[in-house]
């Protein structure tokens, strides 16, 4: 017995069908083409020249420049870190879970290097990599983050980021003198710095930097605080840069330096930062009392008591936390394990700091992810899409048309807007229940506080209040009550205004149970300007033979049984008018037998035609 099922209208059956992604890298190319070694993986991409060792790392917006190497990072069997240089002959296989790090000479001075660390997966991670392993000097170094505009240090043995893509860091090694981290440039070149010298008897740093007209540089710099303290006296530039009108300008914060140079035309400027010594500050020492709480997955805080002087905190794996005010927070904590954090006084010598105090905390695992949903919302056409700022909302992309990212987690599918943003869609009667994972998107650097709310008609489902770039991405897997007509996506400023208010609903859509019905379908084709040719209800227009032709269920059906045997080819015919140029849509399902469509035919026999 044969039973076939036709749809026979002008209108297409789209289903969009996503699959899982992280977005950042499913996979990872590796290749060597002509001396130059490059790797890609979403967007993150690097190149290495295997005859004078230029090196390029694009990760995101962020770009680092020089000469120097690549390497693979990535768990070795003993659990810890192996790093392994991606060499000329045959480019170190990498995939998904590795870690690519670019280490380059930034022509800022001896001991002045950039890195930049990118996690392939696209998932929050934390990259903690021997400094060591990547041909770097032992000793202390000293960071900037020009992504973050924040110093960080002191870094021992190991250089720690916790990201999902990473990003560009400026060191230097501390050797009992100043030493030029970076400049403010560095985000795109190597650094306009050259020439850095350090006159140890006067307490001279100098150097040289190219500057355009009305351009101000800014150069970050580490003035150790020990042995011997340093702290900024002066700055100036040479008599002819003087002459010409350029001028110097620093700020001193610890061991911290900015100093800004600014010309209002365009040359090579002579620069010099005059430092005077000072007794070192004596190291924090006494009885300690450290508490560690677990605030969410990925925050733990860190209170201490009881003893004078400044300090960190580090974690077993070797990040480094400030302590302030006897406070530190670890918003990059590890989720779901048990940590240490040792309090240790804060040093700058190449001793290793005596620990003071010990403290073990344990974070919850992250929430679960809701299932992916069977239709994306973001492959739909919505009813209504407003979104507070920088025009419409953008699919499977943040609202600055980056990769969707929710504290360093990248999705491949979603939709990213801005607040106040409210976006509609038309629910079928086969939607079942809306899943989403909801937070603000990482591309302002923790800017930004939002409200989610996702409405059934008027009804609220669900609303999650405020919401910050510190905070958890929150899933949303919610039932639609029987006959939603509209399902409302609502993002608020959460009532402190909309300033940096990027809002991710990442893998947002529709579980679905069975077909909608065949009207629903009509009346979404017919917004698209097609002309339906079945009317859902009988077979006007159409002519077929009746044994074998009928209207069920709102479907056009051909069946064949024993029964009922068809001579051979019978065909139900349009006959409701002759179609020019067109486009037929059609959606059929057929279960065993022969069917098929034919256009531009010939009837040679009553419901027999013939001639493709």
């Amino acid at each position: 017995m044969s039973r076939w099922t036709m749809w026979a209208a002008a209108w297409v059956w789209a289903l969009a069908a996503g699959s899982a992604g992280l977005g950042a890298a499913e996979g990872v190319a590796v290749s060597r083409v002509d001396g130059v070694v490059t790797v890609k993986a979403g967007d993150v991409s690097a190149r290495w020249v295997v005859a004078d060792g230029a090196t390029e790392i694009v990760v995101g917006k962020q770009r680092l420049a020089g000469k120097g190497r690549l390497y693979a990072a990535g768990p070795g069997a003993d659990g810890k870190v192996q790093v392994q240089a991606i060499g000329a002959d045959a480019p170190a296989a990498l995939d998904a879970k590795a870690f690519l790090v670019a280490v380059t000479q930034t022509g800022a001075g001896p001991g002045s290097v950039g890195v930049a660390l990118a996690a392939l997966s696209g998932v929050s991670e934390l990259a903690s990599v021997p400094l060591r392993a990547l041909g770097l000097e032992d000793g202390v170094y000293g960071g900037f983050r020009p992504a973050s505009n924040e110093f960080f240090g002191p870094v021992r043995d190991s250089l720690s980021v916790a990201a999902a893509a990473g990003g560009v860091v400026y060191l230097g090694r501390s050797a009992g003198q100043p030493v030029v981290l970076s400049s403010a440039a560095g985000l795109s070149d190597a650094g306009p710095v050259t020439g850095v010298a350090w006159d140890a008897g006067r307490g001279i740093l100098s150097g040289k930097a190219d500057l355009k007209e009305k351009q101000t540089l800014e150069l970050q710099l580490l003035a150790p605080p020990e042995p011997e303290r340093w702290v900024a006296a002066r700055s100036a530039v040479g008599e002819e840069d003087a002459r010409a009108g350029v001028v110097t300008d620093t700020m001193q914060t610890g061991p911290w330096l900015r100093l800004w140079i600014e010309s209002p035309v365009t040359r090579t400027v002579a620069w010099s930062v005059t430092f005077e010594r000072k007794p070192p500050k004596t190291a924090a020492a006494g009885a300690l009392v450290a508490r560690a709480q677990a605030l969410a997955p990925r925050h733990v805080r860190i209170a201490c008591t009881g003893a004078a002087g400044d300090l960190v905190a580090r974690r077993d794996d070797g990040v480094i936390l400030p302590v302030s005010g006897g406070m530190a927070d670890d918003t990059a904590a590890l989720p779901g394990r048990k940590s240490t954090y040792t309090i240790l006084p804060l040093s700058w010598t190449a001793a290793v700091p005596k620990v003071l105090a010990a403290v073990d905390v344990t974070t919850p695992e992250l929430p679960p992810l809701p299932p992916l949903p069977n239709v994306y919302a973001g492959d739909l056409k919505p009813v209504r899409a407003v979104s507070g700022w920088n025009g419409a909302p953008r699919r499977d992309l943040s609202i600055e048309d980056n990769p969707i990212r929710i504290r360093g987690e990248t999705f491949a599918k979603g939709i990213g807007t801005h607040a106040v943003s409210e976006i509609v869609y038309r629910v079928l009667s086969n939607y079942r229940r809306f899943v989403a994972v909801v937070g603000v998107d990482d591309e302002k650097d923790g800017a930004g506080s939002v409200s989610f709310s996702v409405f059934a008609d008027d009804k609220p489902l669900i609303e999650t209040g405020s919401v910050t770039c510190a905070q958890e991405r929150i899933p949303i897997n919610v039932a639609i009550p029987a006959g939603t007509k509209l399902l409302r996506l609502v993002v608020g400023d959460a009532g402190d205004g909309v300033g940096c208010d990027h809002a991710d609903w990442a893998n947002a859509g529709f579980l679905t149970e069975g077909e909608p019905r065949p009207e629903e379908l009509l009346d979404e084709w017919l917004e698209k300007g097609f002309v339906p040719l079945f009317n859902g209800k009988d077979l006007a227009g159409w002519d077929g033979d009746p044994r074998f032709w009928s209207v069920q269920n709102g479907v056009i059906r051909g069946e064949t049984t024993p029964e009922k045997v068809a001579p051979g080819n019978t065909f139900l015919i349009w006959r409701g008018g002759t179609p020019r140029n067109f486009i037929l849509k059609i959606k059929f399902r057929i279960a065993g037998g022969n069917s098929g469509v034919q256009y531009r035919s010939k009837e040679v026999e009553k419901w027999r035609i013939a001639g493709y």
